[in-house]
């Protein structure tokens, strides 16, 4: 039984990997390798994926989700309410510098007793 992998990985890279690995070399030196040649780290390791797929016959599981989505509902939550937070402070700075630069004269805060 063979398996095709869902997404193909750059040739390139594939043939360099299958060289590489039947002369012995370790996946940590092919990445390394590969990574200071340019080539992005996420696609040197889905083609050694690919390799070790096509070598065992069986797909690599993959992880249902992504992994962060809790991460990112906090930082989002965070962003928010920093937001509100500084949006409240300037409303409330505005209205008291309205209040100062155009003050009521029935609602002054001295009181005038001729007495």
């Amino acid at each position: 039984m063979s398996y095709t992998p869902a997404m193909p990985a750059n040739s390139k890279i594939s043939e360099f990997i299958e060289r590489a690995k039947t002369s012995g070399a370790p996946d940590q030196a092919l990445v390394g390798i590969l990574t200071a040649r340019g080539w992005p780290e996420r696609e040197v390791y889905d083609a050694l994926a690919a390799h070790y797929e096509k070598l065992t016959g069986i797909e690599i599981p993959r992880r249902g989700g992504s992994g962060t989505a809790a991460k990112d509902a906090f930082f989002y939550l965070l962003v928010f309410a920093t937001l509100a937070t500084w949006t409240i402070a300037l409303g409330s700075l505005a209205f008291t510098l309205i209040d100062r630069w155009l003050a009521d004269s029935l609602f002054s805060a001295t009181y005038y007793y001729p007495g």
